[in-house]
C-alpha cells in the first residue's frame, strides 16, 4: 500500500494512504467506526455511500495513520457533480463544469482531535485536487469552524439547520491557491 508522510503544524507525525477499490476492504470497518463516533446520525454517511465514494475513480479519499498502523482519521472528496443531492451544490456556479472537488467529510477519532490531523488532511486533498487539474475545492463546514491561516474560505451560502442538527453550516470555496503556495507542499496524486 502506497503511503506518504505528514507532519502537522502541531507536531503530529503519521502517514496518509489513498483509499481505492483495491484497498477499501482493509480500512472500511475502521472508517465506519470513526464516522459513527464523529457525526450525529442525521449527517452520518452510510456504509453504502462510503463504499460508493471509495470505488469512484475521481474520488480523493485518504486515511491517516499514526504510530505505523493506527488509523485515526479520514477525509473524502469527489467531483462536485457527485453530490447533487447536497443542499447548495446544484446552485454552485461551477456545477457541471467538472472543475471542482467537493470535500464531503473529514473525521478524526475523538482522542486524536486537536493535533492538526484534520486540517492537514484537508490541505492534502486540496493539494491533490490542484495536481489533478481542479481549480476549486468546496465544502460544507460548521459556520463556527476556525481554520486559522492554514486554510481560508469564501462563504458561498449558509444553512441555518444543517440536516436537522440545529447547527448552522456554510457552503464554502476553499482557497486552493493558498495551499499551493505553502512552503514545502509536496503533492501526492
Amino acid at each position: 500500500m502506497d503511503r506518504w508522510p505528514f507532519h502537522t503544524f502541531r507536531g503530529q507525525r503519521g502517514t496518509f494512504m489513498r483509499v481505492t477499490a483495491a484497498n477499501w476492504h482493509t480500512v472500511k470497518k475502521r472508517v465506519l467506526e470513526i464516522e459513527h463516533k464523529s457525526f450525529v446520525r442525521s449527517i452520518q454517511e452510510s456504509d453504502r455511500s462510503l463504499t460508493r465514494l471509495a470505488l469512484s475513480p475521481s474520488a480523493i479519499f485518504l486515511v491517516a495513520f499514526v504510530a505505523q498502523e493506527t488509523l485515526v482519521a479520514y477525509v473524502m472528496a469527489d467531483e462536485l457533480e457527485q453530490f447533487d443531492d447536497v443542499p447548495g451544490v446544484k446552485s454552485d456556479p461551477h456545477f457541471g463544469r467538472k472543475d471542482t472537488i467537493y470535500l464531503s467529510s473529514v473525521a478524526v477519532e475523538p482522542e486524536w482531535r486537536g493535533r492538526g490531523i484534520g486540517v492537514t488532511a484537508e490541505q492534502e486533498v486540496v493539494a491533490i485536487a490542484l495536481r489533478q487539474g481542479y481549480s476549486r475545492v468546496t465544502a460544507h463546514i460548521r459556520s463556527s469552524a476556525r481554520l486559522g491561516d492554514r486554510l481560508s474560505r469564501k462563504v458561498l451560502g449558509t444553512f441555518s439547520n444543517w440536516y436537522d442538527t440545529g447547527v448552522p453550516f456554510d457552503y464554502v470555496d476553499l482557497d486552493i491557491g493558498k495551499v499551493a503556495r505553502r512552503p514545502g507542499v509536496r503533492v501526492h496524486g
